[in-house]
């Protein structure tokens, strides 16, 4: 078994920034240079985890639910090695005609089936769609997991054997 999990406490702990706490970065670093054992050092990012419950549990599933429904941006520009699309026409086009589209075929799907009329398929559809959101708020919030998303909205914008209603 891989150390996945404990990567992902680390890396949530490490890019932590707190208003009025010290960076999340300097405490894990501090952890790490420790050389403790796999277990305390995992129970002391936990503990960091649970005495930041705004933060971790409020603040950052908000900021990851929001950055879900913008498009993921590439590591190469996290990192200085590509400039971001954003000044560029073809990115903006990509966001309002395929991006938004998608999300607002979400939005309407959404409202259908809250109101009654859907195909049995497109509930499936929409559940999965919303639980992996969810997920990707909780625990994951690094843009490239957003990606698995698109097949879930190809299959929201078909048809579903609407008929005018």
């Amino acid at each position: 078994m891989n150390r996945q999990g404990e990567g992902m406490l680390e890396w949530n702990v490490s890019h932590a920034e707190i208003p009025g706490e010290r960076p999340g970065s300097e405490y894990a670093a501090e952890v790490y240079r420790k050389g403790l054992p796999e277990g305390e050092r995992k129970a002391l990012l936990w503990k960091y985890v649970l005495d930041h419950p705004q933060y971790f549990f409020g603040y950052r599933v908000l900021r990851n639910a929001v950055h879900f429904v913008n498009p993921a941006r590439d590591w190469w520009w996290e990192r200085g090695m590509y400039g971001p699309g954003e000044g560029r026409p073809w990115y903006w086009t990509v966001y309002d005609f395929l991006h938004r589209f998608l999300f607002l075929c979400l939005l309407y799907r959404t409202a259908k089936v809250a109101w009654g009329y859907h195909a049995a398929g497109e509930v499936f559809v929409l559940l999965f769609g919303c639980a992996y959101w969810g997920i990707y708020a909780l625990f994951l919030g690094e843009g490239r997991f957003a990606l698995a998303i698109y097949p879930i909205l190809a299959a929201v914008s078909l048809p579903w054997g609407d008929r005018g209603r």
